[in-house]
């Protein structure tokens, strides 16, 4: 009798096992344990409010990913799409790649008399008073092209081609063969 309840015993506790989450890694960098500073840092989560987060667990389950959020008093779970899931982990692969690459020292040797010389270099106008003179007109006439080509129904690439065309653009229509 005791043999069967030993059994019993372990056939449930490996059923337990079985049934249980698992934790996923979001990426070697930030580990299983995603901690507030990582998600400021890799701009993980914006739909989670900074307040209700203190650190977090991404499980998988049968319905998919899940967080884990520790608050400061309690645990909260959101649900979280595959895609967005992979789009986090990009988003981490991608600063990462970046914040170690920023780490190297900055290889610009500059002595301080060289820059009091640098500080002697005349400043350039970038624009001169006939540009400047036509700066609202132009502002003005771009104002006007771009509410024509919103009242046009053009939007993105379209609407940019009228601005540039001046107001002009031409519509091609195909005549069907029979």
């Amino acid at each position: 009798m005791r043999l069967y309840y030993l059994i019993a015993v372990y056939f449930l506790y490996q059923l337990s096992v079985f049934s249980q989450d698992k934790v996923v890694a979001l990426h070697p960098a930030v580990g299983d344990t995603i901690e507030f500073t990582e998600k400021k840092m890799y701009f993980l989560f914006p739909e989670i409010e900074d307040t209700d987060f203190n650190n977090g667990q991404i499980f998988t389950g049968k319905n998919g990913f899940y967080l884990v959020c520790g608050t400061k008093s309690s645990k909260i779970i959101h649900n979280i799409d595959p895609v967005a899931f992979n789009q986090y982990r990009l988003n981490i692969e991608k600063l990462y790649a970046y914040y170690i690459s920023s780490t190297n020292a900055d290889t610009l040797n500059i002595s301080t008399n060289e820059l009091k010389s640098l500080s002697a270099v005349p400043h350039i106008n970038l624009i001169n008073a006939e540009m400047l003179e036509n700066l609202p007109k132009e502002s003005r006439r771009y104002q006007y092209l771009k509410n024509e080509a919103e009242k046009l129904g053009l939007w993105g690439e379209d609407k940019e081609n009228y601005i540039k065309t001046s107001g002009y653009i031409e519509l091609f229509s195909t005549k069907k063969k029979k």
